[in-house]
Parts: C-alpha cells; structure tokens; sequence
C-alpha cells in the first residue's frame, strides 16, 4: 500500500530545512508508502515523484521506490533503478496468467504475492549513474558502485563494486582503519558545526572525529 501527497507542508516549502524535493510529475503528486518517512536537513529527492527516508546532506537524482531509505552524505547519481517484482519459479510458467485477476476468467488462478523488498542503502555511500539493485540488497556504509553495475547482493561497507553481477574491486582502506570509521559512526555528526578539512588525510579525520564529546547531533527532520 501507499499514500498519495498533493501538496507539501508549508515549513517544507519554506525550505526551513534546507531540503529539496523537485517532482518530475506532471500534476506535483508525490507517492509515499503506508508507514511515515523521515526525511533530514540539507537533503535533496531530485527529479523523482515517490518519496523515502533520506538523510542529511545526501542527495539523489534517481527515483527509488517509496519503501527504499538512504543514509547521511549520500550520493545517488541518475537513472538508478531496483529491479521489478519476482516470478513465480516453480509453476509450469513464469508468467502472470496464474495469478494476476485480469485473466482469472481464462486460467486458474493460485495467490502469489511477492513481498515487496526494499532496497537499503547505507551511509556515504556513492552510487554512480545507471546502476541497478536487486530488490532486497543492503548497501553497507562507505561504499562505493560503479556506474552501470548490477547489484545482486549485499555490498561490504567501505567496498568499492562494479560489473554484472557487481563484485568487490577493492576496499577504499585497510581493514583497521575500516573498523575504526565503523566503530565512530562519523555521520552521526552534523559537520558543518565543526572545522574539518575537507583535503585532511584519512587518519587526521579519524583524529578528529575522536577528539568529539561522544555524543551524535540531532538532525532536524520532518516526517511525512
């Protein structure tokens, strides 16, 4: 099930959040699903008329279905896609005539109702143009997929992917600086309230981090 959105709350439209929702509908209908979703500051649904659940400072270009969620400090190029509904397998055919109502007057009919998985995508996680995922995947923290890739599987956090089906190319750290970024949960921060360097190397940041009262920021949100 899903729920359909005519018009944006006005705070939303204010853009007191700095977030950014541009609707490639004709008549500016958003389709959300049955549950809330939690949209953050700073993030932006592109060019897309289903809503999901987006983190701060991430962004997509690509229309994911509505049950889909992204992390903080995503990017999410164009023409990404999750691939459509199962078959069944084990029927004398994989088509629909067994159970879709339309031709319940021709065939027999027998329930199928696949369930409806929803794709996952971590935090920091880049995603490049074309890309397609299986239903289902979840894609760890720090990832990055190569453009035109076929995901069939959950990705490794900070994994680098690609090909058809996509396999691990390399991972963008050693294993111990992996478990390190892992173990801070950097994106629980709002960066912007602290000087960081984007060009510092990769152990100053983590210094950094470190260097942090532990305790993660509170990300202004609104919930549709």
């Amino acid at each position: 099930m899903s729920r359909k959105l005519y018009q944006l709350p006005t705070h939303l439209k204010a853009k007191k959040y700095n977030i950014t929702l541009k609707n490639k509908d004709l008549f500016r209908r958003f389709t959300l699903p049955e549950q809330p979703i939690k949209i953050e500051i700073h993030s932006s649904i592109l060019n897309s008329s289903r809503l999901h659940s987006i983190g701060g400072y991430s962004y997509t270009y690509s229309e994911l279905s509505e049950t889909s969620s992204i992390g903080r400090y995503c990017s999410i190029a164009c023409n990404v896609q999750i691939m459509g509904d199962e078959h069944p397998l084990d029927r004398f055919t994989t088509s629909i005539v067994t159970y879709n109502k339309k031709y319940k007057n021709l065939f027999k009919q027998i329930d199928f109702s696949p369930k409806t998985k929803s794709v996952h995508i971590g935090n920091d996680v880049w995603v490049g143009e074309g890309v397609t995922f299986k239903r289902g995947v979840t894609i760890g923290d720090g990832a990055i997929i190569a453009c035109g890739s076929i995901v069939t599987k959950d990705v490794d956090p900070y994994s680098i992917v690609g090909g058809v089906p996509a396999t691990i190319i390399r991972y963008r750290y050693s294993q111990d600086i992996i478990n390190r970024l892992l173990q801070l949960q950097w994106w629980k921060y709002d960066l912007s309230k602290y000087q960081i360097s984007p060009n510092c190397s990769i152990d100053d940041f983590i210094y950094q981090i470190e260097s942090i009262p532990h305790h993660s920021d509170d990300f202004d949100f609104i919930i549709l």
